[in-house]
């Protein structure tokens, strides 16, 4: 009977465990396709394809021709995981049918795995209440959440470094050295994920230097342990991280390198102040820390270090449990800081510290609940009760923000609303997919749209139908702000804080504006049908054709002297400006001899505008041919086209013609008068 007993309470313990687990994964299921892409994505899920799809054709050769250095030194740990996901649920059984949704899956099975581990760190370390606790804590913190689907990187890192810790503990405990050789394995994995994985090591390094005592024999199991668990993890990420299969020391030389000298093109809106991401100051981890938590978690953490206080006054069996999470919680940041690495994007390169948070406060939770309830049993369910008030407070937050629930910042931080005045919001630029839809719903045909910050997950935009433009001075019809620091190095054209124009359109979250879309309608071509009217212009001595002079690409600086071209354009095959950033202004007169509707025409690679008369007839966005129509009278109109190249193939080709007409006739001439001389 008691063997029966003791199974049954072990179904009943692991049936607990999966509680939390099944049902985050269940609403995450639910709430997919609401959920966007965030600003990394892309980005992480070209490596995952790259190792796939080419590693085994190119290699490292290949690898370093197609990635910056930054990217290869990323892991592929969890990024082909991702990849390989979509391609089975989304290519294969066509069990997930959104592309962005079917990428988020992997993500969200290991948050849900992360959950499950908690519980399980908490009842090794607690007992099976604690985890239980802790893992709903966890379930419930709108940062976790935030990052629980989209985040290809902290997330899954995060849940590796759980289960080394978790293995780690047992390891320990049980005095198992393959335990230890398992737990390398996670640390190899987790680095392979991302390079800070290896925090673990220190972590529960410093846990055994604090808490166990100086007997040599002990230590020397633990440095035996302990070199195990390095020589797994090296052979986890040989194994996992083709990249590092050539000289391996070389690699790992090159990946520190890399992440502490990388210059991020940014500034970072912090306590109200825009710094560069490498001047961030060292309290940015902690601080941000603590405003993006619940309160009521702040609060649970006061009582599990003052419980740590009292376990070392007393030297309780409490001390060593919470001395290890205290550690997970400070170390990991605190490297960060002393490593120089840049520091941005909120909490999530501290993801990983969040299930010591949830732990933490559910062990002052329980401990206190305990305490209460020793002194009076309704004292006790009260406590409880405020619990069970808090969590439900928790899930309407987490309702009403979604999907942004990274925007979260509690009341120290003044909410959400306060905290736009000193804190960066959405940093992840998931709100710009709503922003995309609006313009999709909203834009006429045709309208351009500058993105002042470049984003590759902006694709949700018709391109069929709408253009983008790369800067204020290509006449854009809507400009898309994220709020974000970032956003004050790309747009000079305004304040992205202070705006002077009201936006047509807010992404709104907690009270703030997390995205906004601004119009300009100044920006607009005449519209169709506009007559206009020649002006009285001298053109004896004119001559056939148009006078050309290149530019730098702001059109302000001439870089050669005029030279004739014979028509509103140039050969897109053969030409001197291909591959060169260049400004080509074409200026003469059109002369009209028949009064009518004409048809204004532009072709062109990259953007160009038609002028007459000093105003905008056809902008034509980059690689798209736009057409306008416009009455004219008999007469001479000033004509100007201004075309820009940035990169790669020159072409441009326009045309002016009676509407119905198949081409440009002779109705419509053009010509210019030379300049004289200087």
């Amino acid at each position: 009977m008691t063997g029966v007993a003791g199974r049954r309470g072990a179904l009943a313990v692991f049936a607990l465990s999966a509680l939390v687990p099944l049902l985050f994964l269940v609403a995450g299921v639910a709430v997919r396709d609401s959920v966007p892409e965030t600003w990394d994505e892309q980005f992480d899920q070209d490596i995952g394809r790259f190792y796939l799809s080419e590693w085994r054709t190119q290699g490292a050769a290949g690898l370093e021709r197609r990635f910056i250095p930054l990217q290869r030194n990323y892991g592929p740990g969890f990024d082909v995981v991702v990849v390989g996901v979509h391609r089975l649920l989304h290519d294969r059984l066509g069990w997930v049918t959104g592309p962005v949704a079917s990428h988020h899956m992997a993500t969200l099975a290991a948050s849900a795995l992360g959950l499950w581990l908690v519980f399980w760190i908490g009842a090794a370390l607690f007992r099976p209440e604690v985890g239980l606790l802790a893992s709903a804590l966890l379930a419930l913190m709108p940062q976790f959440v935030a990052h629980s689907q989209n985040n290809l990187k902290d997330t899954p890192l995060a849940v590796a470094f759980s289960a080394a810790v978790l293995l780690f503990v047992h390891a320990v405990r049980r005095d198992r050295l393959w335990l230890f050789a398992c737990a390398g394995v996670l640390v190899g994995y987790a680095y392979a994920i991302k390079p800070n994985g290896v925090f673990v090591w220190v972590v529960v390094g410093l846990w055994l230097v604090v808490t166990e005592p100086l007997r040599s024999k002990r230590w020397l199991r633990l440095a035996t342990g302990f070199a195990l668990s390095a020589g797994a993890a090296v052979v986890t990420v040989l194994v996992v991280w083709p990249y590092y299969r050539q000289t391996p020391v070389a690699r790992f030389l090159e990946t520190l390198r890399t992440f502490r000298t990388h210059v991020y093109n940014e500034l970072v809106f912090y306590l109200g102040q825009h710094v560069p991401a490498h001047d961030v100051p060292w309290h940015f981890p902690y601080v941000m820390l603590t405003v993006t938590a619940p309160l009521a978690v702040l609060g649970l953490l006061a009582v599990s270090l003052v419980l740590l206080a009292r376990a070392w006054a007393r030297r309780s069996d409490d001390r060593s449990p919470l001395t290890l999470l205290w550690l997970w919680l400070l170390v990991p940041p605190t490297l960060q800081v002393l490593s120089g690495a840049a520091m941005l994007d909120g909490i999530r390169h501290f993801l990983p510290v969040l299930p010591a948070m949830a732990l933490l406060a559910a062990a002052g939770a329980w401990r206190a609940g305990q305490a209460l309830a020793r002194r009076r049993r309704a004292l006790g369910v009260a406590w409880f009760g405020a619990l069970a008030v808090a969590a439900l407070l928790l899930v309407r937050t987490l309702v009403v923000l979604h999907p942004y629930q990274g925007v979260f910042f509690n009341a120290l931080a003044g909410g959400t609303a306060g905290a736009r005045e000193r804190f960066e919001l959405d940093y992840w630029g998931v709100s710009l997919a709503a922003a995309a839809d609006w313009l999709n719903r909203n834009a006429p045909p045709g309208s351009r749209v500058w993105l002042p910050i470049p984003a590759q997950h902006f694709f949700r935009i018709d391109r069929s139908r709408l253009h983008f433009v790369s800067d204020f001075s290509r006449r854009p019809n809507y400009k898309v702000n994220l709020v974000r620091g970032l956003t004050r190095t790309f747009d000079t054209e305004d304040d992205y804080l202070h705006p002077r124009r009201a936006p047509v359109f807010s992404v709104r979250a907690g009270g703030a504006d997390l995205a906004q879309v601004f119009e300009y309608p100044e920006h607009r071509d005449v519209a169709p049908g506009t007559t206009l009217s020649p002006g009285r212009y001298d053109v004896d001595g004119a001559v056939e054709g148009v006078e050309a002079r290149t530019f730098d690409t702001s059109l302000t600086t001439p870089t050669s002297s005029p030279f004739s071209l014979g028509r509103l354009g140039f050969d897109c095959e053969r030409n001197a400006w291909a591959d060169r950033p260049v400004g080509l202004r074409l200026e003469g007169y059109a002369i009209v001899e028949r009064a009518g509707s004409y048809v204004v025409e532009v072709r062109s690679d990259d953007d160009a505008v038609v002028f007459l008369e000093d105003r905008p007839v056809v902008t034509n966005a980059s690689q798209a041919t736009t057409r306008n129509v416009v009455r004219l009278a008999p007469g001479a109109y000033r004509l100007r086209l201004d075309y820009r190249n940035d990169a790669g193939p020159a072409c441009l080709a326009a045309a002016i013609a009676p509407s119905g007409a198949a081409g440009p006739v002779a109705d419509v001439r053009l010509v210019y008068v030379p300049t004289a001389a200087p």
